[in-house]
């Protein structure tokens, strides 16, 4: 129980790990999990996390936003983020527009407008929030153990 319980603390955890590889790392997932390349986010976040030496661990769980319950609100999110950025030429939703290739296309540009925002604002903005959260408890924990 206890090199369980050490190698969850050690390498997955990673308690000693600077506080900004931390940060870096849910920003990373958070921007594959929110990003429109639906299909390759476990493997995009992987990658990613490998080649930047970050904590594959926050990274994987960071990713997983996505996941189907939440997928409807990302989608929604995404398109009306789109449609604020097309300002008047932003195209509203209806299931009978989707008829011709034309609308599908604009339908699509919206939404990848408004996905490709939500995937670099969410994910900077939450590993700020972040990095000073984590940075504020490292503060804490350096004052308790000196006192």
């Amino acid at each position: 129980m206890k090199r369980i319980r050490d190698f969850i603390r050690n390498y997955l955890l990673k308690f000693n790990e600077p506080a900004h590889i931390k940060a870096l790392s849910l920003s990373v997932g958070l921007f594959w999990g929110l990003s429109p390349f639906w299909g390759f986010h476990t493997i995009g976040a992987l990658a990613t996390a490998t080649i930047f030496r970050l904590n594959k661990f926050i990274v994987l769980i960071s990713s997983n936003i996505s996941f189907p319950p939440a997928i409807p609100l990302v989608l929604y999110l995404s398109y009306k983020v789109g449609g604020w950025w097309l300002g008047p030429h932003a195209e509203t939703f209806e299931l009978e527009d989707l008829k011709t290739p034309a609308a599908i296309y604009n339908n699509l540009i919206q939404y990848l407008i408004g996905s490709f925002t939500l995937c670099t604002i969410i994910p900077a903005l939450s590993g700020l929030l972040y990095y000073c959260i984590l940075v504020l408890f490292q503060r804490q924990n350096t004052k308790e153990q000196a006192a």
